[in-house]
C-alpha cells in the first residue's frame, strides 16, 4: 500500500488524525486477512477506510475516475466487506461500481466469500445490495453459477434468483423454471427451494410463469396457500404482483373462494389495531384485487369470465353487481363517438338507429322483424315461400330465410350506422340441431382488428316443435346464453296454423292449442320472467300463415 496514494486523495483532510493513521498502518494487514478469510477481523479499520472512500464520493466524486486501478484492487475487499453504516446510500455504490470496474476479481472473490459467509450465519444477504450500479453478464453469470450451490438456503437462493431477475436474466427464469418440479420433493429443504422458486417468479413474471404455476397450486392445496399467502403478505395492493389474463384470474378467484369462503373471513371492526392483520386478511384482499382486476379490465373476455363466476357460485348474488360494473367499463373503453357524418345520417333518415348495447339491438333486430311480418302478410304474401304446398317447410329453411331477410334488411340497407353487422348461423354435431341465428355488431380499428362487439342470439322455432312452450329457457337460456358471452337472447317462432295446413302432417298436431295473439302473450310473459340484472332476453312470433 503507498502510503502517499492514500493521503492525497481529496477528503482526506476532513477525516480525523486518528482515523487517517488506522487507514495507513491497517490497511495491508486488514485486505489480506479479508482475502484469506472472507471474515471482519477489524471493523474499526474496515470502517475507516470505507469512510474515507465515501466522503471522497461525496465531496469529489469526479476524482473516483482518476483513482489507478492497482488503488481499487488492494481496498476492493474493504469496500465490500465493511460494516461501514452508510454503505447503501447513492454515493457508496458508486464507489462499489468503480471497485468493481478497475478489480472485479478481487471485488467479485469477496463478494462470494460474503455470500457464504451470510449464507451460513444468517440465512440471507445482504451483499447483494452493493452491486445495485455493477449489474452486467460477468456479474449475472457468477450469480447463477452460485445459484446452483446446493449448499445455498432457500432465502439466500431466492434473493439472488430475484436479483437476476430484475436484471433480465433469461438463463435465471429458466433456472429457477427447473427447480419447479411435481412432485414435491421429499426433504424439506428442496421443498422449500421450490417454493421460494415459484414465489419469486410469479412476483416477477406471473405472465411468464404461471401456466405452470397454477398446476401446482391446484394439484396441492397446501402448497397453494402457503405460496398464495405468502404473495399476498408480500404486496400491500392484493394483487399487484399478478399479470394474469381474464381466463387465469377467474380460475384464480375460484380457487380462492373454495379455499377461502367468504363466510369464513374474520370480522374487524374498524377501530382495530393495524397489528392485528393476519395472512387471512392478506389473502381477502388478494381475492379481492384479482375480481377488482376482471371487473376494471374493460374487455369482452373478462365479462365472459365473471359471467362463469356467476354460474360457479350462484350464492354470491352480489356477483352479478360485478358483472354490470364489468360491462360499463368495456363499453366505456370501447366507446367511439359518431363521426359528423354518422351524426347526420342519424338525424336526416328515419330508419337509421344507433346501437351501442344489446338492449339497443334487440330493438333493431324486432323492428326488422316487423318490417318482414309486414312482407308476408301484405298485398303480395311472401309466406309462400315457407310453405311447400300446404305442409311448412322444415325449421332450418325457415331459420335461413330470416338470416337472409336481416342480412338485406340490417347489412345491406346500412340501418344500423355506427357499426358492421354480421350474421351467422350456428351448427351442431347433426345437420339440423341447431337453428339459432348470431347477430354481431362489430366496430373495427381500421386496421380490421375487432374494436368492440354486440352480440344477440336469435333461437328459431316452428310452432310445432316439441319444446316450443320450453325451449326459450331450456335452449336459448340455459345453453346459448350461459354458454356464451353474450347475454340478450330473442326468441323467434314462426307460427304457420291455418286453415290451410294439411291435417295430415304430424306437425300440425303437435301446435299449441291457442291463436296467433295468444303465442304472443304466452312468449312475451315467459321472456320478461327469464330476464334478469345478467341476462336480457325478449320475443317474437312472426306470422307465416298462409292467408
Amino acid at each position: 500500500m503507498n502510503q502517499l496514494d492514500i493521503t492525497k486523495l481529496p477528503g482526506w483532510e476532513e477525516a480525523s488524525n486518528d482515523t487517517r493513521g488506522r487507514i495507513v498502518q491497517v490497511a495491508k494487514q486488514y485486505i489480506e486477512k479479508q482475502k484469506n478469510t472472507g471474515q471482519n477481523k477489524d471493523e474499526r479499520a474496515a470502517f475507516s477506510g470505507a469512510q474515507a472512500f465515501h466522503l471522497l464520493s461525496q465531496k469529489e466524486p469526479e476524482y473516483l475516475a482518476c483513482i489507478p486501478s492497482a488503488i481499487w484492487k488492494e481496498w476492493a475487499s474493504v469496500i465490500i466487506a465493511s460494516p461501514f453504516t452508510n454503505q447503501h446510500d447513492d454515493c457508496y455504490l458508486k464507489v462499489v461500481q468503480y471497485a468493481y470496474q478497475h478489480a472485479p476479481i478481487e471485488t467479485l472473490d469477496i463478494l462470494i466469500k460474503l455470500i457464504d459467509i451470510e449464507n451460513d450465519k444468517h440465512g440471507r444477504l445482504y451483499v447483494l445490495q452493493l452491486f445495485s450500479k455493477c449489474w452486467d453478464e460477468q456479474l449475472k453469470s457468477l450469480l447463477l453459477e452460485k445459484a446452483q450451490d446446493p449448499k445455498l438456503k432457500p432465502k439466500c437462493l431466492a434473493q439472488i434468483i430475484e436479483a437476476l431477475l430484475k436484471h433480465d436474466s433469461a438463463k435465471a427464469k429458466e433456472f429457477a423454471k427447473v427447480l419447479i418440479s411435481w412432485p414435491l420433493p421429499l426433504n424439506k429443504e428442496k421443498q422449500e427451494k421450490v417454493f421460494v422458486a415459484a414465489r419469486v417468479l410469479i412476483e416477477q413474471d406471473s405472465a411468464w410463469s404461471w401456466p405452470f404455476i397454477w398446476p401446482l397450486i391446484h394439484e396441492d392445496v397446501a402448497f397453494g396457500q402457503k405460496l398464495l399467502e405468502s404473495i399476498a403478505n408480500g404486496s400491500p395492493f392484493g394483487s399487484r404482483y399478478l399479470d394474469l389474463n381474464e381466463k387465469q384470474l377467474a380460475d384464480l378467484y375460484i380457487w380462492l373462494v373454495k379455499q377461502y369462503p367468504y363466510e369464513e373471513d374474520p370480522e374487524h371492526n374498524k377501530d382495530e389495531n393495524a397489528d392485528d392483520w393476519t395472512s387471512r386478511d392478506s389473502i381477502i384482499e388478494l381475492r379481492r384485487g384479482v375480481l377488482s382486476q376482471l371487473r376494471k379490465r374493460g374487455t369482452l373476455q373478462s365479462c365472459i369470465e365473471i359471467q362463469r363466476l356467476i354460474h360457479e357460485f350462484p350464492d354470491i348474488s352480489w356477483l352479478e353487481r360485478v358483472l354490470i360494473d364489468a360491462q360499463e367499463n368495456m363499453r366505456r373503453q370501447t366507446w367511439q363517438p359518431l363521426t359528423p357524418k354518422q351524426l347526420l345520417q342519424v338525424i336526416l333518415d328515419q330508419d337509421k338507429r344507433l346501437v351501442q348495447n344489446g338492449n339497443q339491438l334487440v330493438d333493431v333486430l324486432i323492428e326488422s322483424l316487423q318490417r318482414l311480418n309486414k312482407d308476408m302478410q301484405g298485398e303480395t304474401p311472401a309466406s309462400v315461400d315457407l310453405w311447400d304446398k300446404y305442409r311448412p317447410k322444415d325449421e332450418n329453411a325457415l331459420s335461413d330465410y330470416i338470416k337472409r331477410f336481416l342480412d338485406k334488411d340490417l347489412k345491406a340497407r346500412g340501418i344500423i350506422v355506427n357499426r358492421e353487422v354480421e350474421l351467422r348461423r350456428g351448427y351442431g354435431d347433426k345437420p339440423g340441431e341447431r337453428t339459432d341465428i348470431h347477430v354481431d355488431a362489430i366496430i373495427k380499428h381500421p386496421n380490421s382488428k375487432l374494436y368492440d362487439s354486440i352480440t344477440v342470439i336469435i333461437e328459431v322455432k316452428g310452432c310445432w316443435h316439441r319444446e316450443v312452450k320450453t325451449a326459450i329457457k331450456t335452449q336459448l337460456v340455459d345453453r346459448y346464453l350461459a354458454d356464451n358471452a353474450c347475454s340478450h337472447g330473442l326468441y323467434l317462432v314462426g307460427w304457420f296454423d291455418c286453415p290451410q295446413w294439411d291435417n295430415q302432417d304430424s306437425r300440425y298436431k303437435n301446435t299449441p292449442k291457442m291463436n296467433l295473439n295468444e303465442a304472443k302473450q304466452y312468449f312475451e310473459q315467459q321472456a320478461k320472467d327469464l330476464t334478469s340484472t345478467t341476462i336480457n332476453v325478449r320475443s317474437y312470433v312472426l306470422n307465416t300463415a298462409l292467408r
